[in-house]
């Protein structure tokens, strides 16, 4: 196979993965078992009361800013408990009588974590849908594995806060993979990056 059909193939299959990927999110968007999460965006709709109708994004603590109720908390609720979250607190607050509220989400916040450094496929991984967190070790399972000349007891996490602050962590994912601190695994949130340093020899 000549250089420029292989590079052809390797279009036609990223092309096919992203579509495969679009076409997943589309599915959970109409998915009212999956939870809403934190920088999910979605539209809530109050029948007949279209002042009160609005598009708007959860923070990062799952809440959203409704007018006349200001913050709710929606995140880790589906579509179903949404609306009647919304409609009890119009309800209880004696702003509507019979509230009817629809919650649709407009898209779900993409969750991932960039790998790079000594490991067979860096890059890129992406969280399946209506996950918060991940263990490390998935996390580098996903990204092919740490290559032999991967220093994987000193893997370095770096991660940023709310105000931007830079906090780094060293994890010894040799240790984890034979059995020690399992139950303590090194959790991995949104936006970390993964570096493999190279194994000094």
């Amino acid at each position: 196979m000549t250089p420029l059909r292989i590079a052809l193939k390797h279009v036609v299959v990223a092309t096919l993965i992203s579509i495969l990927f679009e076409k997943s999110i589309m599915v959970a968007a109409t998915n009212t078992t999956i939870p809403l999460l934190p920088r999910d965006l979605i539209s809530i709709t109050v029948f007949d009361e279209l002042d009160l109708s609005v598009e708007r994004r959860l923070d990062n603590t799952g809440r959203v800013s409704l007018p006349l109720l200001g913050l709710v908390k929606l995140g880790g609720l589906t579509i179903p408990q949404s609306e009647d979250a919304i409609e009890k607190l119009y309800v209880e607050r004696d702003l509507l009588k019979r509230p009817e509220v629809s919650v649709s989400v407009k898209e779900h916040y993409l969750r991932e974590v960039s790998v790079v450094g000594e490991v067979n496929s860096p890059g890129v991984v992406r969280f399946p849908l209506a996950t918060e967190s991940m263990g490390i070790l998935a996390i580098i399972s996903r990204a092919g594995g740490i290559k032999t000349t991967g220093r994987d007891n000193a893997v370095r996490v770096t991660r940023r806060d709310n105000e931007g602050a830079e906090e780094v962590f060293v994890v010894d994912v040799n240790a984890l993979l034979k059995g020690k601190g399992r139950e303590d695994e090194f959790v991995i949130l949104p936006d970390d990056v993964i570096f493999v340093d190279e194994r000094f020899l």
